[in-house]
């Protein structure tokens, strides 16, 4: 669990680590995925941006240093 070689929804699920970060996956371009059934690494997901409804396709991890949508200005984001 501890070294990312077993997913435990609830404990080291996308969803839990970045709740906030998940208010912006894409309900339906993401299917049949869901971010309580991922864990966080390099594969690229759909994002909705909840500023300006922006799409955009992002890893996890670029999406956290961004702090959101890269489309919007940094005051903007989610993560700001």
């Amino acid at each position: 669990m501890c070294s990312r070689r077993r997913l435990v929804a609830g404990v080291n699920d996308v969803a839990t680590e970045n709740p906030v970060l998940v208010k912006e996956w894409h309900p339906y371009l993401n299917y049949p995925k869901t971010p309580d059934a991922i864990f966080p690494g390099t594969e690229k997901y759909y994002w909705k941006c909840r500023a300006a409804g922006h799409n955009t396709h992002q890893s996890i991890p670029h999406r956290l240093k961004s702090k959101g949508c890269t489309e919007c200005t940094p005051e903007e984001r989610i993560l700001r």
